[in-house]
Parts: C-alpha cells; structure tokens; sequence
C-alpha cells in the first residue's frame, strides 16, 4: 500500500503499468459497486447525493494516479511537477503513454 500513498521512491515503466492497472481495476470496481447502489436507492448521478457518492473514489484515483505518475517522473529524472499535467483530460493519456513507453535511469 506504501506505493500509493507515498511519494518518495521511484518506479520502473513495468511497476507503472501493473500498479496504474490495479488502480484503474479498483476504481472501476468501486463505480461499479457505486452504481449499483445509487440505482437499488434510486439515486441520480447528477443529483447532489450521486456527486457526493462518487467524490471520495475521484479523490483517491487521481491521489493514487499522481503518486505514481510522480515516482514514475522521478525514475525518468523529469520534474515531479509534470504529474500535474495527468489532471488535463485528454492529455492525461498522452502523459500516461509517455511514460510507459520511455526508459529510465538504469
């Protein structure tokens, strides 16, 4: 758990991919389970309690996200202030591919 909630370290472009897959896994996972409820309560997804179910899982996704994107930049010896840039939609995923694909420091 330490590698998603904690900053220092760094990661290699294979521990990215697998830990970014497990987030990505529990996150669908929560939505789902999230939507499941909202629909057997009759809840609205754009209603103030639908928006008030889904905020925590935003949160700790994109949390978790930075926190490897940062350890990630820090192995390819970029800035950790690139992580920002996984916050921009659509460009997050240019971000994510860049960073899968090139090499670190060895």
């Amino acid at each position: 758990m330490e590698i998603y909630f904690n900053p220092t370290g760094s990661i290699n472009r294979m521990t990215y991919f697998r830990h970014s897959m497990i987030v990505i896994g529990i996150a669908l996972l929560v939505i789902f389970i999230t939507i499941i409820v909202g629909v057997s309560e009759r809840i609205l997804p754009n209603s103030p309690m639908g928006y008030l179910m889904s905020i925590p899982t935003i949160i700790i996704f994109h949390y978790t996200f930075i926190i490897l994107t940062v350890k990630r930049l820090r192995h390819i010896g970029k800035s950790e202030w690139w992580s920002v840039l996984i916050l921009v939609p659509f460009l997050s995923n240019v971000v994510h591919l860049v960073l899968l694909f090139v090499k670190g420091k060895e």
